[in-house]
């Protein structure tokens, strides 16, 4: 029932505008001056199907390998990409979600394989703390050391810090934690910045396409969003000559 509801209750007003627009589309019939009007309605239609940016999602992504995850050899680092903070306007500060997914995997393979830990992750506002300061603030009640990079704007900041890094602590190469469909844009970055990447990991294995996929909602529009903004991002990287079209090949 629960999953019921949380299906039709966000999509109410979706599918109310699909249903008023094809009323009215028949009722008025198929003049001319309706038809650019329908044929928005119908791209809008279309991308509102979570299947399509499950798709590209899946072809944009990075695979991620079968195992939970791969222990990382010597003279490795784990570099996890932040994700983010989040705050209740009181100056009380904790990860994102995004952040507590990357640095739990990360966490993870470092203790299993005794290498070092670095988060990556500058201020997300003027007077608040680092991403990295904060995560590491959380890693600390667990009395795990963490190294920090409180530098990083984006992702190519985070690939610069993880160069500097490397060159101060003697790592020969990193493995790159982050979320799936940022890997293949964390990843080039790293491999412009002349970091030799051991291996990737991202905090989850994503479902395969299910029947929900299939019914008009919100969630596929927001997905849009996930997967245009990684493409775009990439895209800028490349005419902004960071990284180039190899860099991106998984």
């Amino acid at each position: 029932m629960k999953a019921i509801a949380s299906l039709i209750i966000p999509n109410i007003g979706l599918w109310l505008v699909f249903a008023a627009a094809i009323f009215g589309w028949v009722r008025r019939g198929r003049a001319s001056r309706n038809r650019a009007l329908i044929a928005a309605i119908g791209i809008l239609l279309v991308l509102s199907f979570p299947a399509g940016p499950r798709l590209a999602a899946d072809i944009w992504r990075l695979p991620v390998p079968e195992t939970p995850w791969a222990p990382a050899g010597a003279g490795t680092a784990v570099f996890v990409f932040g994700g983010g903070i989040d705050t209740d306007g009181y100056a009380h500060f904790w990860p994102s979600e995004a952040s507590m997914r990357r640095v739990s995997v990360g966490r993870m393979i470092a203790a299993e394989s005794g290498v070092p830990l670095m988060v990556s992750g500058g201020p997300t506002s003027g007077a608040g703390p680092t991403e990295a300061k904060v995560i590491a603030d959380m890693l600390a009640t667990e009395k795990f050391d963490v190294l920090r990079d409180d530098t990083a704007l984006n992702t190519w900041d985070n690939a610069v810090a993880a160069r500097a890094a490397m060159e101060r602590y003697g790592w020969t190469s990193v493995y790159a934690v982050t979320d799936a469909i940022h890997g293949r844009r964390a990843v080039a970055c790293l491999r412009a910045q002349g970091v030799p990447v051991a291996g990737f990991r991202a905090p989850r294995r994503e479902s395969g396409i299910t029947a929900e996929d299939f019914i008009p909602s919100v969630r596929g529009l927001a997905h849009w969003g996930v997967v245009g903004y990684e493409i775009v991002a990439s895209v800028v990287y490349l005419m902004k000559g960071r990284i180039e079209l190899s860099d991106l090949h998984g």
